[in-house]
C-alpha cells in the first residue's frame, strides 16, 4: 500500500520512466555488445589456433623428415652395408659360422646404439631381418635374439609383414613398445615413429628386414606446449585412423579418438574449425591435417574461453550503461524533487486540514506557478476558517441564548417545590421509580441553570451523566444497564460543561434502538500526563463500515456530537479530539481527549 502511494507520486513516476528507458538501452547495448564481440573474439581465436596448429603440423613433418635423414644414413653406412650384404649371403645358405653371425649382430647392434646416443628424441632402434633375428637397442640396454613371426603383437607382424617394396615405409601411431626381452628398459613406454623395410638395392630391391625407429613423447610435448593457446585447452595429434598419437593432457595417448569426432574432423577437406561434443563438453576444434603423415593437428577449444572473452566485454559496457543510468535516475530525482517537492508541501497541509485545524498554511518559495497556487490556497484558507469560526461562533451563541431564555422563563425555586412535592407524594406512596426521577431531574435541572460558565468539575458532569441514565433505566427498565469508572482523584479536575451527556444520550438512542437484548452503556476515564481523556462505550448495533468512513471524513455526523466537536474545538482548539471506533454487531467506543492538570497539581489542590 506505502509503495503504490509512493508510485502516485510525480517524482517516482518520472524517476521510474527514465529507469525504464536507461534499462531498455542497457539491453539493446548488451545485446548488441555480445553478439559481435562474439563473433570478432570467435574469428580471431580461430585465427590464431589456425596458425598455431599449422606451426604444430610443420614442427611434427620437420621431426619425422629428421628420422627419414636417418634412414638414409643409415643406408649409407658401410658397416650395414656389410652386415645386409653378409646376412643376404646366411640367408642363401652361404656360411653358418657361429661366430661370425653372433659378431655380425653385435657390429650391427653398436651402430645403432651409436645413432640412438647422438639423438635425445630417438628411443629405441628395432631391426628385424629375414632370417628370424631381431637386434634392438634403447637409452639403457640393447641386444638381440630371435623372434617368430607369429608371436609378434599384431601391429608389429602387420607392419613387418604388409609393406610392399613400392610402399615400403609406415608411420607406427603411439603405442606400448614392442615386448622384447628388456631387462632394464620399461615395457609399457609410450613410443611413435617409422618403419621402413631395408631394401637390398643392388638385387632387385629385395626385401632383406624391417627397421624400426621409435620416438618418445619429447618432441610432441614440445610441440603441444607450444602451440596451445589456453591452459584450458587440449592439443590432440590423431592419426587417420583416430588413433590419438599424443594428447596434451597425456590420460588418453594411445587411445582412440571418438567416432562422431573423427567423422567431423575427416569432413574437413585438410583443416578448418569445428563445434562438436568431446568427452561430455562442448569445444570447438581448430585442425589441419599433414599431406605426409596423414596425421591431423587439432586444438580443442573450451566454449567458456569463448565466453570468458565475451564476458569480459559484455562486463565493461554493462558497467558503462550503468552508470549512465544511475547517473541519469540520480539527475531525474534531483530535478523531479526541485519541481514535485513544493507540491508535495502543498499536498501534506491540505491533507491536514480539518475543522479546528484551518490556520495551516503552506510554505511559499517561488513566485512561479506552484508559488502562485500555494499563495491562492493560503488566502482561500484564511477566509474559510473566518467563516467557519464566525458560524460556528454564532451558533453556540445562538443555542445558549436559546437554552438561556427557555430556562429564565421557568422559575427555579418553583420547579424545584413541584418536584420535591411529587417526590414526597411519590414516596408516599411508595413508587420508588418516580422518586429517582423526579430527583434525578431535579438534579439535571440545577445543573443547567446553576451557572453560566462552560468549565465545571469531572464529578460535577459524572452526576449530572448519572442522573440522566438513571432517568433512562427508569424507562428502558432492564434492558439498559451501565457502569461508570471515573477514579476518585480526577473528580476535581476542570473539564468542558456538557460534553459527556450528548454521547451517553447518542449511543442509548443509536446503539440501544432495534435491539431486544440488554444494552450496557461504560463511561471510563482517566489521566496520561495532564491530558484527561474518556471512553463512552456500547455493546449496541454498532456503526456501519460506509457509515463509520462517512463520519471520519465529517461529511455525515450527528447534531449532538457535531456540538461537542465544536465546542471542544473552540475552548481548547487542536489539543482536544474525539475519536470514534465501532463494529458491526459489536458496539461503539467514543473516545474524547482534553487538557487537564497534571497528577501533581491536583495532589496540591486536594490538599
Amino acid at each position: 500500500m506505502l509503495l503504490r502511494l509512493r508510485m502516485n507520486r510525480i517524482r517516482y513516476k518520472l524517476a521510474l520512466l527514465i529507469l525504464l528507458f536507461s534499462l531498455t538501452l542497457l539491453v539493446t547495448v548488451m545485446y548488441i555488445a555480445y553478439h559481435n564481440s562474439t563473433g570478432i573474439i570467435r574469428d580471431q581465436s580461430v585465427g590464431l589456433n589456425n596458425k598455431l596448429v599449422e606451426l604444430g603440423k610443420n614442427n611434427l613433418e620437420t621431426s619425422i623428415s629428421e628420422v627419414d635423414n636417418i634412414f638414409r644414413s643409415i643406408y649409407l653406412n658401410k658397416e650395414f652395408g656389410t652386415f645386409i650384404r653378409f646376412h643376404e649371403a646366411v640367408g642363401a645358405g652361404g656360411t653358418q659360422d657361429d661366430y661370425a653371425v653372433v659378431q655380425s649382430y653385435t657390429d650391427i647392434k653398436n651402430m645403432l646404439h651409436t645413432y640412438l646416443n647422438t639423438r635425445q628424441y630417438i628411443f629405441s632402434m628395432v631391426y628385424f631381418d629375414r632370417n628370424g633375428y631381431l637386434v634392438y637397442t634403447t637409452r639403457t640396454e640393447a641386444g638381440y635374439s630371435r623372434f617368430d613371426t607369429g608371436s609378434l603383437p599384431d601391429g608389429v607382424r602387420d607392419t613387418v609383414t604388409g609393406l610392399q617394396p613400392e610402399n615400403g615405409q609406415a608411420i607406427v601411431p603411439t603405442r606400448g613398445h614392442l615386448p622384447l626381452d628388456f631387462k632394464v628398459t620399461p615395457q609399457d613406454e609410450k613410443v611413435y615413429g617409422i618403419a621402413r623395410h631395408i631394401l637390398d638395392v643392388d638385387h632387385g630391391f629385395a626385401t632383406l628386414g624391417t627397421l624400426f625407429i621409435h620416438l618418445d613423447m619429447t618432441t610432441l610435448r614440445k610441440i603441444s606446449s607450444e602451440i596451445r593457446p589456453y591452459p584450458d585447452a587440449v592439443t590432440y595429434i590423431v592419426a587417420g585412423d583416430g588413433t590419438i598419437v599424443y594428447e596434451s593432457t597425456e590420460k588418453r595417448i594411445g587411445g582412440k579418438l571418438e567416432e562422431a569426432a573423427l567423422k567431423k574432423l575427416n569432413a574437413g577437406s585438410g583443416g578448418g574449425k569445428s563445434q562438436l561434443t568431446l568427452n561430455g563438453s562442448r569445444w570447438t576444434a581448430v585442425y589441419t591435417t599433414s599431406e605426409t603423415l596423414g596425421w591431423k593437428v587439432v586444438n580443442f577449444i573450451p566454449q567458456q574461453e569463448y565466453a570468458a572473452g565475451i564476458a569480459a566485454v559484455t562486463n565493461s559496457a554493462l558497467l558503462i550503461v550503468l552508470l549512465g543510468a544511475m547517473f541519469t535516475v540520480l539527475v531525474t530525482y534531483l530535478v523531479s524533487r526541485y519541481i514535485s517537492g513544493p507540491i508535495e508541501g502543498l499536498t501534506r497541509v491540505i491533507n491536514r486540514i480539518d475543522i479546528g485545524s484551518l490556520e495551516l498554511r503552506a510554505d511559499v518559495s517561488s513566485r512561479d506557478e506552484i508559488g502562485i497556487l500555494a499563495r491562492s490556497f493560503n488566502r482561500l484558507m484564511a477566509k474559510l476558517n473566518n467563516a467557519i469560526t464566525n458560524e460556528y461562533e454564532a451558533r453556540i451563541r445562538q443555542q445558549e441564548a436559546e437554552m438561556r431564555a427557555l430556562l429564565s422563563q421557568i422559575n427555579p425555586h418553583f420547579l424545584y417545590n413541584v418536584l420535591q412535592s411529587i417526590g414526597a407524594i411519590a414516596h408516599l406512596h411508595g413508587i420508588g421509580e418516580i422518586v429517582v426521577m423526579a430527583k434525578s431531574l431535579g438534579r439535571m435541572m440545577r445543573y443547567n441553570i446553576r451557572t453560566s460558565e462552560n468549565l465545571v468539575t469531572v464529578g460535577e458532569e459524572i452526576e449530572h451523566v448519572g442522573s440522566y441514565l438513571a432517568i433512562q433505566q427508569i424507562r428502558f427498565g432492564d434492558k439498559l444497564g451501565y457502569e461508570l469508572d471515573v477514579p476518585p482523584q480526577l473528580r476535581a479536575q476542570p473539564m468542558l460543561k456538557f460534553t459527556l451527556q450528548p454521547l451517553v444520550e447518542n449511543a442509548i438512542l443509536h446503539g440501544f434502538a432495534n435491539m431486544e437484548e440488554r444494552g450496557i452503556v461504560s463511561i471510563v476515564g482517566r489521566l496520561e500526563g495532564d491530558t484527561l481523556v474518556f471512553d463512552v462505550s456500547d455493546d449496541g448495533a454498532g456503526i456501519p463500515p460506509e457509515r463509520l468512513a462517512a463520519i471520519s471524513r465529517a461529511e455525515s455526523v450527528g447534531i449532538g456530537i457535531a456540538n461537542v466537536v465544536a465546542r471542544l474545538r473552540i475552548c481548547y482548539g487542536e489539543r482536544a479530539t474525539l475519536a470514534i471506533e465501532s463494529e458491526e454487531r459489536v458496539g461503539t467506543c467514543v473516545t474524547v481527549r482534553m487538557p487537564g492538570l497534571p497528577a501533581s497539581g491536583e495532589g496540591e489542590g486536594a490538599a
